[in-house]
């Protein structure tokens, strides 16, 4: 669509990726309900609540990645997600390097699939 183009960043839409027209009221309707159905746990238990559910959605775990954030780039194999929500990244010196912010990419000759 004419709206992506104009964002400086790799972007897509839910209409693009669904290949349909996409409805925002009962979209955001049925998001904030389930948001905002386990938040208050999610208050009181932290990430650990929802990290078993998300790591089934880490497509990058175990995928060569580089991310980077206010230090720098820093590049290595994803190997897990701290009970605290940090990104496990190993790099090729051995060493495990925990990561709270910044973009991930793809490794140059790394695939997500």
């Amino acid at each position: 669509s004419a709206a992506l183009a104009t964002i400086d960043q790799p972007a897509i839409s839910l209409a693009v990726a669904l290949d349909h027209p996409v409805d925002v009221k009962p979209f955001r309707d049925t998001l904030l309900d389930e948001f905002f159905g386990r938040y208050e746990m999610f208050l009181q238990a932290g990430f650990g609540l929802i990290r078993g559910e998300f790591l089934q959605r880490c497509h990058f775990v175990g995928q060569s990645i580089e991310v980077r954030g206010p230090a720098g780039a820093c590049c290595g194999t994803a190997v897990d997600i701290a009970p605290d929500g940090a990104l496990l990244l190993q790099e090729a010196s051995g060493q495990t390097r925990q990561i709270t912010i910044g973009e991930m990419f793809p490794a140059t000759d790394a695939s997500w699939s």
